[in-house]
């Protein structure tokens, strides 16, 4: 399917004239946020010029997508580290305790014989979690058909970032235990 070309000037003009008033206005108050907004405004509105609306309109899902590099989100996954440090505290415990292995939880803190570890926000997971469904968002919605199916493996990679990561937590104890360099 080919859309016509057609650039649309006086639209196109006027979203990257934002965009760029955007990343003036943030480079002046010393705010990265809205230098960081400036960028994916720009480029909608220089790709909304040259090649005008209707292909802009096809391009909206990769031009939005740029959100994502935002740090603005931030706010949203720092309420998570918490709740996700201590489920991999509690499942790297648990795995251990499978093993045989004495411990203790306390929190976050990971009490073996030999050493206290923690559960730092670092590895908390959320990272990860982001990572994996940054990577997922694009990848089911080029090449998954149907939302249920889209939202069936988003959901199971978001489980088995979940899992990794207290496997992860578990795996370090466990070469901490026994004393294995690099832990």
């Amino acid at each position: 399917m080919s859309l016509p070309f057609s650039p649309s000037l006086v639209p196109g003009g006027l979203v990257l004239a934002a965009g760029l008033v955007t990343l003036i206005v943030g480079r002046l108050s010393s705010i990265n946020l809205l230098e960081a907004l400036s960028l994916p405004i720009s480029l909608y509105g220089l790709v909304l010029l040259v090649l005008g609306w209707q292909l802009t309109q096809s391009m909206t899902f990769p031009l939005l997508y740029l959100l994502a590099m935002i740090p603005f989100w931030d706010f949203l996954t720092a309420r998570l580290h918490l709740p996700f440090q201590l489920y991999s505290a509690v499942m790297g415990v648990e795995a251990l305790r499978l093993f045989g292995i004495p411990v203790l939880r306390d929190g976050v803190l990971i009490e073996l014989p030999n050493i206290t570890l923690e559960v730092a926000q670092l590895c908390s997971g959320v990272n990860n979690l982001v990572a994996v469904l940054c990577l997922g968002v694009p990848l089911t919605h080029y090449y998954v058909r149907g939302w249920l199916k889209r939202g069936f493996i988003l959901s199971m990679a978001v489980l088995i970032a979940l899992l990794s990561n207290g496997i992860r937590v578990a795996t370090v104890c466990f070469f901490a235990y026994y004393g294995i360099r690099g832990a």
